[in-house]
């Protein structure tokens, strides 16, 4: 860059970031699967995610085997596919909540009929995970280079958030947004909140 007489801005976009990117991204693979993982504790305020429904399945058969099992292989699913790597209930009969019915004479064909709420639920945790992931990169930009910004005004400020949001536990964050900030006037609706905390 010196020899060629590039200017900062020059030498951050021809030479530093094409570097950096191909080294990054092993690690932009595992933060979004941490993201895609995170969205689980969206469920907690009641955002009807993947995890909040397959709850709200199991709060009304009491099949927690069944549910659980199918939580853990679609979340692994997902993850599987945001590397890149390819590699019953009591009773018998038909029963309906949430619009839909299920099957409940066997625990195959009760699986088989609960994945269309799962898959809404699905939906809404890729939907968070996405939103999420692009946030944290665009903040995450943010914050890096006000961190290394030359006047300690604006990189300390910039390192204390960082620290923080690093070295708080994501469930509380998420509970400070979605109960605290409305006592203050700030509401914002679960599915951003969600998005936020991620």
């Amino acid at each position: 860059a010196r020899a060629l007489n590039f200017t900062s801005r020059q030498t951050l976009w021809n030479i530093t970031i094409p570097q950096a990117i191909p080294e990054m991204m092993p690690s932009f693979g595992n933060l979004a699967v941490q993201n895609l993982k995170d969205t689980a504790l969206v469920s907690l305020i009641s955002l009807g995610d993947l995890t909040f429904r397959a709850e709200q399945i199991r709060n009304f058969t009491q099949d927690s085997t069944t549910i659980y099992s199918m939580l853990l292989v679609t979340y692994f699913g997902m993850a599987l596919v945001v590397t890149g790597r390819h590699a019953l209930a009591h009773g018998g009969g038909l029963a309906m909540l949430f619009g839909f019915e299920w099957d409940l004479s066997s625990p195959l064909a009760f699986a088989i009929s609960i994945m269309p709420i799962l898959l809404i639920g699905m939906w809404v945790t890729i939907q968070a995970t996405v939103l999420g992931f692009f946030v944290a990169l665009v903040l995450g930009l943010v914050f890096a280079v006000l961190k290394s910004a030359p006047s300690r005004f604006i990189s300390w400020p910039a390192t204390l958030i960082t620290e923080f949001i690093r070295d708080t536990p994501l469930l509380v964050q998420l509970f400070f947004l979605y109960y605290v900030l409305p006592e203050y006037g700030i509401v914002l609706p679960a599915f951003m909140t969600g998005a936020l905390a991620l």
